[in-house]
């Protein structure tokens, strides 16, 4: 017959126990909005490129007492998710999967930073 231990006798992602969530896998990137410019003769003229924005795809896996349901599409986070750091911005949720586990639940997050990264002139 199968024991069942104390949930104590393990860690979650290296931690004990779990605030609200751990960040899991990131991947960070960019999107740009450019255009490229041609002479009325159909040679290349140049690129313009009008914005860059940080991208992050990361999966988080949540806490017992944190709800997934706070995820949704064309949402919005405030969070750096990096471990001990300040929050540096709001992100907008693109697209969230879930994904049940027999441990804690996980949301995949597809984020684009609402910060602009090109400096104004």
């Amino acid at each position: 017959m199968p024991t069942q231990l104390p949930a104590s006798q393990f860690a979650v992602g290296g931690q004990d126990t779990v605030t609200t969530y751990i960040v899991g896998t990131v991947v960070d990137g960019f999107e740009e909005d450019s255009e490229v410019k041609n002479t009325t003769d159909g040679q290349f003229k140049c690129d313009i490129t009008y914005s860059r924005r940080a991208t992050k795809d990361l999966t988080l896996e949540l806490s017992n007492t944190a709800s997934a349901t706070a995820y949704v599409d064309g949402g919005s986070v405030d969070a750096s998710f990096v471990p001990c750091a300040a929050a540096v911005g709001v992100w907008e949720i693109r697209g969230v999967t879930r994904t049940n586990t027999r441990g804690p639940t996980q949301v995949s997050l597809q984020l684009v930073g609402l910060t602009e990264l090109i400096a104004a002139p």
